[in-house]
């Protein structure tokens, strides 16, 4: 329990998914009716991710951005639908969503592997929850955003695992059938890790050359420290271009061709950050 405590505290201190693992750990602690262990292992983290929040924590693209919450469930199922998708396949996300789900019904197995499994999936819809609350207003299919997927995947896995394994209580090549499916999904989760990587890259490259264009432009210096000039990247603010161009991060270049002038006159004119 002790080490656990010393994990919790890395974990909390390295994440922004850390509270939804103390969530988690807490289910888990109730429903195997560790009471004195649920203390000493979510005592401590909880303390350290309040205080952070406290006093350091501060999200000013998510604050200015809030969801609705009606648009919760919407955004929640969105991106356990991208988890499934991407453990299975497109056609088969309602059939996997079910098999799993009637896994994590099925307490008369082995009562602590179930108890873990539920507070994985208990965690992966409070992770959900809580991201269309401060996300949501990035939109509803910003749920379905690689890094939130793997994290929901990362909860689901297990449950998904035992159900996939339940196949062969139908037939061996039922069996078998579940795992040229999951051979199929690796495949292209593979293809969409390249060409999303490509992506990746290519939006940060034109996003670096946004603020180069930005930094070394004279009209920089009339306009408001709080003005976001990259809408992908609403944390980056004209504030921050002194810091970036220190760090090396960015070497500012005067913009040369219309198509430059214009995309600093557009980023230049993007809203300010809203006054606290």
């Amino acid at each position: 329990d002790a080490l656990g405590v010393v994990a919790g505290l890395v974990a909390v201190s390295s994440s922004g998914f850390g509270p939804f693992f103390i969530l988690g750990t807490l289910v888990f602690m109730v429903l195997r009716r560790r009471w004195k262990a649920a203390v000493i292992a979510v005592g401590p983290t909880a303390l350290a991710s309040a205080w952070w929040w406290t006093f350091w924590g501060k999200d000013p693209a998510g604050d200015s951005l809030h969801s609705s919450l009606a648009a919760v469930p919407a955004y929640v199922r969105h991106g356990i639908e991208a988890v499934f998708q991407s453990l299975s396949t497109q056609t088969m996300v309602g059939i996997a969503l079910l098999a799993t789900l009637a896994v994590l019904l099925w307490r008369q197995r082995d009562s602590r592997a179930h108890d873990l499994m539920l507070a994985l999936a208990v965690t992966a819809g409070a992770m959900y929850v809580g991201l269309g609350i401060q996300r949501g207003g990035f939109g509803v299919e910003t749920g379905a955003t690689s890094r939130y997927v793997y994290m929901g995947a990362v909860f689901l896995i297990p449950a998904f695992g035992v159900a996939v394994d339940q196949l062969a209580r139908i037939a061996t090549p039922a069996l078998w059938a579940g795992r040229l499916i999951l051979l199929s999904a690796t495949a292209m989760n593979v293809g969409a890790l390249r060409s999303n990587a490509d992506e990746w890259a290519g939006r940060a490259a034109a996003e670096r050359n946004i603020l180069e264009l930005v930094a070394a432009s004279p009209a920089t210096a009339a306009v408001p420290k709080g003005v976001t000039p990259l809408p992908f990247s609403p944390d980056v603010n004209i504030g921050d271009l002194p810091e970036l161009i220190a760090d090396g991060a960015i070497h500012p270049h005067a913009a040369t061709t219309p198509e430059e002038k214009s995309t600093v006159e557009a980023a230049l004119a993007a809203h300010a950050a809203p006054s606290p």
